[in-house]
Formats: C-alpha cells, structure tokens, sequence
C-alpha cells in the first residue's frame, strides 16, 4: 500500500534500494557457497549449509519485497526489465550436484521450506479440491 502514492521516479529510487539489499545479500550467499566449496570439515560443511539455507531465504524475501514495487513500477511507465532480469539473474538456488552431501542437504530442506515443497504440496492440493 505505501508504493501506491510514489512516481516512478519515487518507485525507481525504491527499485534502486532493493536491489542494493538483493546485491548484499547475494553476496553473502556467494562467500558462504565458496566456503562450502573449499573442503571443510563435515561439521563445518553442515553449518555453513544451514547458514546457506538461511540466507537463500532472507535472498527469498528480498526478491518478494522486490516484486511488490517493480508491478507499480511499470503501471506508472516504468521499465521493470532491468530489474527484472537482475533479480532472476540473482534467485534460486545453485549447487553443485556433483557434491551428493549438498545436493541432498538443498533437496530435503526445499521440500521442508514454506517457498518450495510446503507450498507445491498446498497448491497441488487447492487444485485437486
């Protein structure tokens, strides 16, 4: 509701802040994952996974936040593209699948998270009933 009254130059300057946040923490999900990639320790490993899977969601929340401005954004003549495709560019989850420890650490906690499995099995139900 409080985007609704901006301009578009208001919205891109909105725009603009997000996407510092999204950068940031994009940036913390990149240090973590080279972390995971430099042989650590199993204990080690499992923490920085777990600190992966908290990040990629705080990432998640960012991109959603960022969502809600770039739709105003464009009814207001706006380009939402740019943003669009850094956002894009930026989400989701990479890992490397040759790595089975982490492959199946990103699997079950997607299943177990509210934005990936939670969320297929409620819309995969809503569309049955």
């Amino acid at each position: 509701m409080r985007v609704d009254p901006l301009t578009e130059a208001e919205l891109a300057t909105e725009l603009e802040g997000w996407q510092g946040i999204l950068k940031a923490k994009a940036s913390e999900v990149a240090v973590a994952e080279i972390a995971v990639n430099s042989d650590p320790s199993p204990e080690e490993k499992a923490e920085l996974l777990k600190t992966i899977s908290a990040l990629q969601k705080e990432k998640a929340a960012v991109i959603e936040r960022f969502d809600i401005v770039t739709s105003p954004y464009e009814l207001k003549g706006g380009d939402p593209g740019p943003f669009a495709r850094y956002a894009a560019a930026v989400g989701g989850i990479k890992t490397d699948v040759t790595d089975g420890s982490s492959t199946w650490f990103y699997v079950t906690d997607w299943l177990q998270s509210k934005e990936g499995g939670i969320k297929l099995g409620m819309i995969l139900n809503w569309r049955r009933g």
